[in-house]
């Protein structure tokens, strides 16, 4: 969509008659630092150039993540290119995949209000000081070949 809507502007006489990608920003910050256990607000904030509605979407980041989920030794990655892998019982890393372990948790951070312009979260009880949790704010146009625009927030847990 983002090189269809650059091709538009080249042929457009008039900015108006091409789509832009919305300008998205978290007001609460890009890098956070939060207590185990504490609970997490996070508001965004977004415009489109051309007046488009503007939709929200947050998801974790896990594979950023150093907060693991889930502690038990993973083994190796298997190398599955040119392969079909059955999604809910694997974990990707590139072109790299592993089956999961039995009972195996991954991805167990629940996120409120994850299709909406504010989003909430509470840091695991578990995580160690220094761990990471990468969130991401995805905001979408409607105009014309749907533009997004992406902001990670880091929260480290001290």
């Amino acid at each position: 969509n983002d090189f269809a809507a650059r091709a538009d502007w080249c042929v457009a006489d008039d900015f108006s008659k091409a789509n832009h990608a919305p300008v998205a920003s978290v007001v609460e910050g890009n890098n956070i630092s939060a207590k185990a256990g504490e609970k997490i607000i996070l508001t965004a904030k977004a415009t489109d150039p051309d007046g488009d509605k503007i939709s929200y979407k947050w998801w974790r980041y896990f594979e950023a993540d150093t907060y693991q989920d889930d502690k038990r030794d993973k083994p190796a990655l298997q190398d599955v290119k040119g392969k079909i892998v059955d999604f809910p019982t694997m974990e990707f890393t590139l072109n790299h995949v592993r089956e999961l372990l039995p009972n195996e948790k991954i991805d167990v951070i629940k996120l409120n209000g994850a299709n909406s312009q504010k989003v909430s979260f509470t840091v695991p009880a578990d995580a160690k000081v220094g761990d990471t949790i990468h969130i991401i704010l995805e905001v979408q146009d409607n105009g014309k070949h749907n533009l997004k625009h992406y902001q990670r927030v880091i929260v480290t847990v001290k």
